[in-house]
């Protein structure tokens, strides 16, 4: 797994952070055709860290009723015979010399089995798409992306429709903080990415309320001040960190900064509380998912 490490002392909360390291990383797919531009941006991750990537497909049991018939046996095993040669066939589109890559297509419950393939397998990153209409990439729009993101073992980068490809991963890096000091794992997560590739890294925090009252209440150099402490001391040193605050919503707000930053990536804290801890903020991450131009990386609070 990733070596990162946090720690506090007298002057505050900062971070201590040494690179993240993918070594394993996980891709689903529903093999629409969205599943490419996903695949894509996983081996362009491997490539520069020199991890090796697993491509799963998961074909999910029809739920019987309304004149559903249960599929038999033979129904099933053609299915998943078509699958594996669909996951072959996009598997070698995507090819890099040097990234080894592996396919497998299995039938059950998506969530379950995406969990128990990347504990399995000690996946340090799971690639998902929100695109398509079936399958694990039909992603934050429903139950199975927030059930995904809750449970993964590792942080989960989401491909959503609007996503682009363009230039290296992590060369503009765009983190977005509710000022917790549970966030500070994605900090160090977005610090070290950013470091790796000598990027620029932008902390933003979204001021919420439009109350004028509170807008005279809020300092938002207070806010400046509490993102400048998820940052390692000495980040300046290589991620040229800038750090902004803004009025409005995270939804409509995080997509926009970034478009405007042309950023590579967006990360955002995924916790018990804050920023996607609850239902309205789960819809946050859809929303920054549908209109981001680029992947969408959700760290856990803590790493299993």
């Amino acid at each position: 797994m990733c070596s990162l490490m946090a720690t506090t002392k007298q002057s505050g909360s900062h971070l201590e952070t040494s690179p993240v390291r993918f070594r394993r990383i996980l891709v689903g797919v529903d093999l629409s055709p969205a599943s490419k531009l996903i695949l894509q941006h996983a081996m362009a991750i491997a490539d520069l860290y020199g991890a090796e990537v697993k491509v799963v497909s998961v074909l999910a049991p029809l739920i019987p009723g309304d004149g559903i018939e249960p599929a038999s046996p033979m129904q099933i095993e053609a299915e998943m015979d078509a699958i594996r040669e669909q996951l072959e066939r996009l598997a070698e589109s995507c090819r890099i010399v040097g990234v080894p890559l592996s396919t497998e297509a299995t039938y059950g419950n998506a969530v379950a089995l995406l969990e128990e393939t990347a504990l399995a397998i000690h996946a340090d990153l799971i690639v998902l798409g929100s695109q398509g209409d079936s399958g694990i990439t039909r992603m934050v729009l429903g139950s199975t992306a927030e059930a995904i993101a809750r449970v993964a073992p590792c942080p989960v980068m989401i491909v959503g429709p609007a996503c682009e490809m363009r230039g290296k991963p992590f060369e503009s890096i765009l983190y977005a903080s509710d000022l917790e000091i549970d966030q500070l794992r994605a900090a160090q997560y977005a610090a070290a990415l950013a470091e790796r590739v000598d990027g620029q890294l932008t902390l933003l925090y979204v001021i919420e309320d439009q109350d004028e009252r509170t807008r005279e209440r809020t300092i938002p150099a207070e806010a400046l001040a509490r993102l400048q402490q998820l940052l390692p001391q000495d980040a300046a040193l290589y991620c040229k960190p800038e750090f902004q605050t803004r009025y409005g919503t995270p939804g409509e707000t995080v997509p926009a900064v970034a478009a405007a930053m042309h950023a590579s990536l967006v990360v955002l804290g995924s916790k018990r509380r804050g920023l996607l801890a609850s239902h309205a903020p789960w819809t946050t991450l859809a929303r920054v998912v549908r209109e981001a131009r680029c992947p969408v990386l959700v760290v856990p609070g803590h790493l299993r």
